[in-house]
């Protein structure tokens, strides 16, 4: 991202503030060597074009919950927002990458909330109960996620990053338990502990893509999974996990 770091420019002809959606506003490429160094705070620049990207987001994502994805059109979507239409092309590259990047907010958002609740446990389970929690919250937190896996919406784009192209998304959330249970957890094998996280995570993400009991009810299901993954004796794991156990 820092190679692709902007400077603001504004067509000539009006003096008002930036926020207001009637201006375009134009984002062109920084002159080489002009970007912040590494470990810098961010540069007006670069808060700007955060700005700037966020708000195009924001646009697209109630544009998705209130007429469906497919209705969305990028030229549109510039207009609307008052951002040059090369800016929304140079920044995201196509719809395609539009939907990726909007899913890929959403997941922060939620990765984020994760986080916070597994720091400020108690205990282990305590903070995987508050994990599985949070995560099943996402859908009632998030009109877009709860428009995208609504019946009503033919959002198949969108859904994908949520399926079949989520890995991504999965494989963070599997690194940020397995990170948050080898600091917490009694030591179990790595080869336990790897195997009991992958499937809580797709336990999870199941259970927010097709909710079926009470939220409460389910993070405490999830939590007694977890649980049993995680006591599971050596004795019953598979021939070939069994020879990657520790000497």
């Amino acid at each position: 991202m820092g190679e692709n770091r902007e400077l603001l420019h504004m067509r000539p002809g009006s003096s008002r503030s930036p926020s207001q959606h009637s201006e375009v506003v134009e984002l062109r490429p920084a002159r080489p060597g002009s970007g912040a160094s590494v470990g810098a705070p961010p540069s007006l620049r670069d808060e700007f074009r955060e700005k700037v990207r966020n708000r195009v987001l924001d646009t697209a994502a109630a544009a998705a919950v209130e007429h469906g994805w497919q209705q969305l059109r990028m030229t549109e979507l510039a207009r609307t927002t008052g951002v040059a239409r090369s800016t929304v092309f140079r920044e995201f590259g196509t719809k395609h990458g539009l939907a990726r990047a909007l899913v890929a907010r959403e997941a922060d958002r939620l990765l984020g909330e994760i986080a916070r609740a597994l720091a400020h446990s108690r205990s282990w389970d305590v903070g995987l109960l508050g994990a599985f929690r949070a995560t099943l919250r996402a859908r009632e937190a998030s009109p877009l996620l709860a428009a995208v896996l609504s019946t009503d919406h033919d959002d198949a784009a969108l859904l994908s990053f949520l399926t079949v192209r989520s890995a991504p998304i999965l494989a963070e959330a599997r690194r940020l338990l397995s990170t948050y249970l080898r600091a917490h957890h009694p030591p179990r094998p790595d080869v336990v502990l790897e195997d009991a996280v992958d499937t809580l995570v797709r336990a999870a993400v199941s259970y927010v893509l097709v909710p079926e009991l009470d939220r409460d009810d389910t993070a405490e299901r999830l939590l007694g999974l977890a649980h049993r993954l995680l006591a599971a004796p050596l004795d019953h794991l598979a021939p070939a996990h069994r020879s990657s156990r520790p000497g």
